[in-house]
């Protein structure tokens, strides 16, 4: 499964990569074969998370910042599985709806089953970031709109983060005993969407003025 999603990330760097870097792009894919099945995933992640930046560094903005089809791209690759997280979380088989109170009694009774019952709880409103993220990527390719309103773009950054900090902390001090975080896992469900986040923050300030343009802003 790893793999398959390294492959994946790995085909969006190269699709988000600027025309001029493709190369270095391929070269990234390439060394992908000689590193270890362990390592390849954070391997992708990091040139995922490196073409993005390219996209970052020569924006000026007063121009279009992006091309739709690549935040489309974005928006997929960081929100699609966090989206199929949420869903399975919340009314999957063993999903947050489907709780009965032989459910509960099942946790509760498990060594470190209160610690999974409170992260899966917990689970069904934080991932919401993936489809909320994935309505607002696909917004920017409908419409050109990234995120105006700051606040609401950090607090979708923060909420991940502290589930994450939480779940941590929580983890080692009350989950069960052959409880291990999972850094991979992190990393795609949680670097991802805060650096499209991110992105679409930067893509919904205000443009600036063009070099020599005169006219003055409204107001």
């Amino acid at each position: 499964m790893n793999g398959f999603i390294a492959g994946v990330l790995l085909a969006l760097a190269a699709r988000v990569t600027p025309a001029e870097r493709r190369e270095w792009a391929r070269a990234m894919r390439a060394e992908t074969a000689c590193l270890p099945e362990s390592e390849r995933l954070s391997w992708a992640i990091g040139c995922f998370l490196a073409a993005i930046k390219q996209r970052f560094t020569p924006m000026p903005t007063n121009m279009p910042r992006i091309s739709r089809w690549v935040m489309f791209i974005e928006s997929v690759g960081a929100f699609g599985p966090l989206t199929v997280g949420w869903w399975e979380v919340t009314f999957g088989g063993s999903g947050f709806v489907r709780l009965t109170s032989g459910n509960i009694h099942y946790y509760t009774d498990y060594p470190g089953g209160t610690y999974l019952l409170t992260m899966l709880c917990l689970a069904t409103v934080v991932a919401l970031l993936g489809p909320i993220g994935l309505f607002l990527g696909l917004r920017y390719v409908m419409l050109g709109r990234g995120i105006a309103n700051r606040a609401f773009g950090w607090a979708l950054v923060g909420a991940m983060w502290a589930y994450c900090l939480f779940g941590t902390i929580a983890g080692y001090l009350y989950g069960p005993d052959d409880w291990r975080f999972n850094w991979e896992h992190t990393l795609a469900f949680n670097l991802l969407p805060t650096a499209v986040v991110l992105h679409l923050m930067y893509l919904g300030k205000p443009a600036m003025p063009a070099p020599g343009d005169t006219r003055l802003a409204a107001g």
